[in-house]
């Protein structure tokens, strides 16, 4: 099986001598991969078409890992593959991503030609997009590393990224930084720039140019990558292009994309991990700090909207502000859980990152759980000054109750996360339910507490 289980390092076979050589590259190959250097090739046997693949992949394989921002035409890749005569519906042009998880497509009848004579098949594994609103960057990781816990190493990655940015904005400034970051070598990666038959005019055409220069001779250069006999991460100052990268661009045709899958010719080695170093932590530790507050000052601005409208009725915008406090708050849960799961990962942070996971988790969900406590005590206090007022006064003890019910699950959270970190004091919520809010909420803490044992164990 080509599989990550063995975490020993192998000596160099470079250094060994022939006898030795050969007994390893027996005992490793299948299914472990070695360097080569003798050039590769791919052959076409028929019609080129994609197919979504379900199921594990063949251990002797080829695989293409797309990364890349939220519409940076990963998608459009694999549809280009396809032909004009097959519409796989999995591209668009949204602020958020279409492909919510990783999925592998066959390359139908283009196999690549190894270097020790066999013939592989091709699959494209299509990957949620970074820079998306509502999902981390820490959560992409972690939807990709748990398929290749189950599907094996990655041959080579394809980074896309639009030529027609006018710059290269913050976020994509980090998803290069990730990139840059995840141990990949230089010979197994791609930069695919896309968006090219969208241009229109001279000059488009002449600021794509520019953009596509800059990404070859300046962007690329600094490379990062984990030595993978001393298992330590060295940061280098050398010129990722010319250390075997390359930067194509992509016509958004099958014609070009099957030129663009044509390999290197030397391939390195297989990828084992995309978060096994200290540096893309604490990249995907930062990014998620920036979302967690970003989503907390969010919630705040909505809440105190939500507040106002209970002495200035509005039913209408009530709905669209408490559906909108329930998004974020799902995205705020989501964030503090990847948050708590970097704990287990605090001694491989780089230093100068200091930071008490713990503290700021509990942070986050205090403010959630106290926000929603002081709205509770708003809604008594209006409830309290319409008596006089019997439509109303049901409406506002609907709210009440959703309310409690809101304030009373995210202390469930909060209670979740264990004993409160030294600087903070005990807290009890002062709200009061029915019985029958409490006994569900109760077994909604219980089936949760179930749930991360056995994702625990």
């Amino acid at each position: 099986m080509r599989t990550k289980q063995r975490k020993f390092s192998w000596p160099d076979v470079r250094t060994m001598t022939m006898t030795s050589k050969e007994f390893l590259l027996s005992f490793v190959h299948p299914p472990f991969k070695v360097h080569s250097t003798t050039p590769m090739s791919i052959v076409r046997t028929g019609d080129v078409s994609v197919e979504q693949h379900s199921g594990k992949l063949p251990d002797l394989s080829f695989r293409i890992l797309l990364l890349g921002g939220t519409g940076s035409g990963k998608s459009s890749f694999i549809e280009a593959l396809s032909g004009r005569g097959q519409q796989l519906g999995i591209s668009g042009s949204t602020l958020e991503s279409v492909t919510q998880e990783v999925h592998a497509y066959k390359v139908v009848n283009v196999q690549i030609n190894m270097s020790h004579g066999d013939t592989w098949p091709i699959y494209v594994v299509d990957t949620p997009g970074f820079s998306d609103a509502k999902r981390s960057e820490a959560e992409v990781v972690s939807k990709i590393e748990e398929w290749m816990d189950e599907h094996g190493l990655i041959d080579a990655v394809y980074y896309c990224c639009r030529i027609n940015d006018k710059r290269i904005p913050g976020s994509a400034q980090t998803l290069i930084k990730i990139v840059k970051s995840l141990g990949i070598e230089s010979k197994s990666l791609t930069i695919v720039t896309t968006m090219w038959d969208a241009l229109h005019g001279e000059d488009a055409r002449k600021a794509a140019e520019g953009h596509f220069a800059q990404l070859r001779d300046d962007i690329w250069k600094v490379m990062s990558f984990k030595d993978g006999f001393l298992h330590k991460l060295i940061i280098v100052c050398q010129d990722k292009i010319k250390m075997g990268a390359k930067i194509t661009k992509f016509q958004n045709i099958q014609a070009s994309a099957i030129e663009i899958l044509k390999p290197h010719k030397t391939w390195k080695s297989s990828i084992t991990s995309l978060s096994s170093n200290g540096s893309i932590r604490s990249t995907l530790l930062g990014e998620l700090l920036c979302r967690i507050e970003n989503a907390r000052q969010h919630r705040h601005g909505l809440l105190e909207d939500r507040t106002q409208l209970l002495t200035l009725p509005n039913p209408e915008l009530d709905t669209i502000l408490s559906t909108s406090l329930r998004d974020v708050d799902q995205q705020l849960t989501t964030h503090i859980d990847q948050l708590v799961a970097f704990d287990a990962f605090a001694d491989d942070l780089p230093q100068g990152f200091d930071i008490n996971i713990h503290s700021i988790a509990y942070q986050s969900l205090l403010d959630i759980t106290l926000s929603l406590q002081q709205f509770v005590h708003a809604i008594q206090r209006t409830l309290a000054q319409i008596p006089s007022q019997p439509s109303r006064q049901a409406a506002l003890k609907t709210t009440l109750r959703n309310a409690k019910r809101d304030c009373m699950q995210a202390y469930n959270k909060l209670h979740m996360l264990g004993q409160p970190p030294p600087e903070f004091q005990h807290f009890i919520p002062d709200v009061s339910l029915t019985t029958s809010d409490r006994i569900a909420l109760q077994i909604s803490a219980h089936t949760k507490r179930l749930k991360r044992r056995i994702k625990m164990h």
